[in-house]
């Protein structure tokens, strides 16, 4: 390898978020890109404790003093050098989601990475006025997380700020897609024909419009649904045979909600490299 991308998970998660769909599809084209891929947990997933807010997170303060995910992941950075191929002279890259995606901007303005891309956050404020490095933000048209939502007219403040600073940037907006008929089979586990009876379950009964864009909040029609099997037999069906949050993932990703996605990994993956020296 010539470099490491790390991937950061959002609140609640854990490592393993690269094996989730679309985040196993930016490691996967970072390894063949000719990365290693390290996903790690916050401190307080390694604990089992949450934090004061009672939630499981990474500690975006940017400050490496007091800040023990930070130091987590500048000894991490080492320790693969000493116990892999990885080049100590190496980029770093960063790539995190949400909670996760805020974490990147911090350890981009406080270790030695080369670029960092932030999924599904503005960041932190006292992060990005400081940083020198390149961060990229891929945003969600409709998101919902009260946390991202509430300051949508902050979402391009940190790109306005590095781009005044001449430090490279980038800034997307992912849009609602159409629910095709194999959205579902993107999940292991899920044929295509289970995907295509749950597609053609949510047409007949009315959640997709004329041009096949899923219409509700996904949440609140997946609370729903999920308590009435009766009604939605075939999406109960997907979700017994790979979990509620791996189904409801693939409708909020086509609404455009909070969600990871790999609709951006190319162009994630080509920010990153650009920065190389």
């Amino acid at each position: 390898p010539q470099g490491v991308v790390f991937v950061f998970h959002g609140t609640g998660g854990s490592a393993d978020i690269i094996t989730l769909p679309s985040m196993q599809y930016v490691a996967r084209l970072a390894y063949h890109r000719g990365y290693a891929v390290a996903a790690t947990d916050a401190e307080e997933r390694t604990l089992g404790q949450a934090g004061d807010d009672d939630r499981i997170r990474w500690d975006a303060n940017p400050d490496l003093a007091t800040n023990v995910d930070l130091q987590n992941i500048e000894l991490l950075s080492t320790e693969l050098s000493a116990l892999t191929d990885v080049p100590a002279d190496g980029p770093r890259f960063a790539v995190g989601m949400s909670n996760g995606g805020s974490f990147a901007v911090t350890v981009g303005a406080t270790l030695p990475f080369t670029a960092v891309t932030d999924f599904c956050s503005a960041g932190r404020r006292s992060a990005w006025s400081i940083t020198e490095t390149p961060t990229q933000w891929l945003m969600c048209e409709n998101d919902t997380n009260d946390s991202v939502s509430a300051r949508r007219n902050e979402w391009m403040d940190g790109t306005h700020d590095l781009a005044q600073r001449s430090i490279p940037t980038d800034y997307g907006v992912l849009q609602p897609s159409p629910v095709f008929d194999g959205r579902f089979a993107r999940i292991e586990g899920i044929d295509l024909d289970a995907s295509r009876a749950g597609v053609a379950e949510l047409d007949a009964n009315g959640v997709l419009d004329a041009d096949g864009f899923f219409t509700p909040v996904p949440q609140d029609f997946f609370d729903d649904a999920t308590d009435d099997p009766t009604a939605w037999p075939a999406l109960n069906d997907l979700v017994d045979a790979s979990g509620a949050n791996l189904v409801l993932g693939e409708l909020k990703h086509a609404y455009a909600d909070h969600q990871m996605h790999d609709d951006f990994a190319a162009r994630a993956l080509d920010f990153l490299e650009a920065q190389l020296p």
